[in-house]
């Protein structure tokens, strides 16, 4: 991998002055040479070896001689002759008319330098009193540079003066007047250089605006970050507080769902124990009797036997038609089977979706149902004891969700009743046309109410 160059004038391959430096499409500066070398080095995967962009368009990758196609890449003239002058002012300063004085100042016209007694013969010559000459000590290259002698494509050794636009090349005036007098722009140096800074400013001052453009976007590119970034927070802050009152409303579900069955459960079970002692009690004076009634009928005289029967007759009569309790009366409030009470909690689980709406958890939580969370509406035990299919009804206080009777929520008409309110549901056709089954009495929830 070639390093970064050390100064502006140092190709980044060869660490040498740049010669004929071609300008890659990222804009960095290589040799001529060196360009061709890298590409053949690197193959198809070559690119500028400061930032490693592509040298050749994809479209003239293996297309004709690999020289003529970096030929075709734009030389940088100006850095050319900056290298050039580097090369001028870095040599030894050795006057260039008397060969053995040290030169002290540089004509810019003449491209010499001159000891002091030499500049002052120069500034003599009537033909060049209008040169201008500066010492070596301050003179640059980037100054130097500015002032150069043009040759003429054609004859190194004259001066060019004009500027065939059609060509893009710098002649003298014979290469004008024999090869280029045909040409319909050719020019002078200065006018036409003139002309092309005035385009390269007019070039300038859109890549300017294409830049702010550019840069503006960028900018707001930078702000619809930040305000998604916002956003996106606002979302997972929304969520987070909606899952976390979800959860508390889940586990306050789940702990007055455990409550009522364990309330049920303590009833259950200290029912089935009071039953249980009763019946022990029984067993202990049927068996009692039972050994009495055997000692009689096994060792007893017969006077003895006759003059007990009257008295233990009548006792073990009462025994015998003791009655067993009645599963389905001993419980305590005629207490629901286990099976209703396994039903009543299956349908409170499938009704807690219809809980987490933020209206229904509104209100005094102890005048809930303990079963589907609603708040049962006064008159609806009222309702419930006089409602027949045909009654026309609209939704109560305690109604699940707002989609089931249409929209806008309107009145329906009764098409069942069970014969015992507790145990089911009431179906209502809504005049929207949907048709469900409604709480109207079981576990003392009133879903519906006469529209009167």
């Amino acid at each position: 991998m070639a390093a970064a160059a050390t100064s502006d004038v140092e190709c980044p391959v060869c660490h040498e002055n740049l010669q004929q430096p071609k300008i890659l499409p990222c804009t960095h500066l290589v040799c001529h040479k060196c360009v061709v070398s890298w590409l053949e080095e690197a193959g198809d995967q070559g690119g500028c070896p400061l930032c490693r962009a592509p040298i050749l368009p994809a479209s003239d990758k293996g297309q004709g001689d690999l020289a003529s196609q970096v030929d075709a890449l734009p030389t940088d003239f100006a850095m050319a002759v900056v290298v050039e002058s580097e090369k001028a002012l870095s040599g030894s300063h050795v006057c260039s008319c008397c060969d053995d004085t040290v030169a002290t100042v540089y004509c810019l016209q003449c491209c010499v330098k001159l000891c002091a007694p030499c500049a002052k013969t120069h500034s003599k010559i009537p033909a060049l009193q209008d040169h201008v000459t500066e010492k070596l000590s301050d003179l640059t290259a980037e100054q130097l540079a500015s002032h150069p002698l043009t040759p003429c494509v054609n004859h190194s050794s004259k001066q060019a003066e004009l500027y065939c636009t059609s060509h893009e090349e710098l002649v003298c005036g014979l290469c004008a007047f024999s090869a280029h007098r045909q040409c319909p722009d050719v020019g002078g140096i200065g006018d036409v250089a003139t002309v092309k800074r005035e385009e390269l400013k007019k070039h300038m001052q859109k890549l300017e605006e294409k830049e702010a453009a550019v840069v503006a976007k960028i900018n707001q590119i930078d702000t619809q970050v930040t305000d998604g970034k916002g956003q996106f927070k606002a979302m997972r802050d929304e969520v987070k507080v909606t899952f976390d009152d979800l959860q508390m409303s889940v586990e306050t579900r789940r702990q007055k769902l455990n409550a009522d069955i364990q309330e049920r459960e303590d009833a259950f079970l200290a029912e089935r124990k009071s039953c249980k002692l009763d019946l022990e009690d029984q067993k202990a004076a049927l068996s009692a009797h039972k050994t009495t009634a055997e000692r009689l009928v096994s060792s007893a005289a017969d006077g003895s036997l006759l003059g007990m029967m009257g008295k233990l007759m009548s006792r073990l009569t009462g025994l015998e038609s003791q009655k067993l309790p009645d599963d389905a009366k001993t419980t305590t409030g005629n207490l629901v089977l286990m099976s209703d009470v396994a039903e009543k909690v299956k349908k409170a689980v499938a009704d807690f979706g219809m809980l987490t709406d933020s209206a229904q958890m509104k209100g005094n939580t102890a005048d809930r149902c303990l079963w589907c969370g609603r708040l049962p509406p006064s008159e609806g035990p009222e309702y419930a004891a006089v409602i027949k299919v045909g009654d026309r009804v609209r939704r109560g206080k305690g109604w699940r969700s707002g989609y089931q009777d249409g929209s806008p929520p309107g009145a329906g008409t009764v098409t069942d009743v069970p014969q015992d309110l507790k145990t089911g549901w009431v179906t209502v056709k809504w005049d929207c046309g949907n048709h469900y089954g409604y709480y109207m009495g079981v576990v003392n929830c009133y879903e519906l109410r006469l529209d009167v």
